[in-house]
């Protein structure tokens, strides 16, 4: 997926990026030693999200669309569910961004075309960019 660096704050040895998506803006922590982070600057990236647990994921109305954006420090993410693999679900938040989620203690197993919405820190968001040959 495509983002463009808003901001960048340093936490101890961490570096924060605040990144602006074709679906709204959020916060991760950066993993590139290579590619340095310049504010303006568009990159490709891909995100890590750390697993999360089945409560913390909720089924909303067919009629949302996938987004993204920050409440405090958490980012709340919102996409339709392509796939589920029977291990990982599959996530559509736009044409160039399909996301993998482990979701912990799944009981309920949600289906193709679901919206699902949930949330979590930015410090358990990971930003990977790299570039295109």
């Amino acid at each position: 997926m495509r983002i463009k660096l808003l901001n960048i704050e340093k936490h101890g040895g961490i570096t924060v990026a605040e990144c602006e998506t074709s679906i709204g803006v959020f916060k991760g922590i950066w993993r590139s030693r290579q590619i340095k982070p310049l504010i303006g600057n568009i990159y490709q990236a891909e995100l890590t999200l750390a697993d999360i647990a089945c409560e913390e994921v909720k089924k909303c109305s067919s009629a949302e669309n996938p987004c993204l954006y920050l409440q405090g420090d958490e980012v709340r993410f919102i996409a339709i569910c392509e796939e589920f693999d029977g291990e990982v679900y599959f996530l559509r938040f736009a044409d160039d961004w399909l996301q993998m989620l482990f979701i912990e203690k799944d009981d309920k197993h949600f289906a193709a075309n679901d919206v699902l919405s949930f949330e979590m820190s930015w410090e358990q968001v990971e930003v990977y960019p790299y570039s295109l040959l």
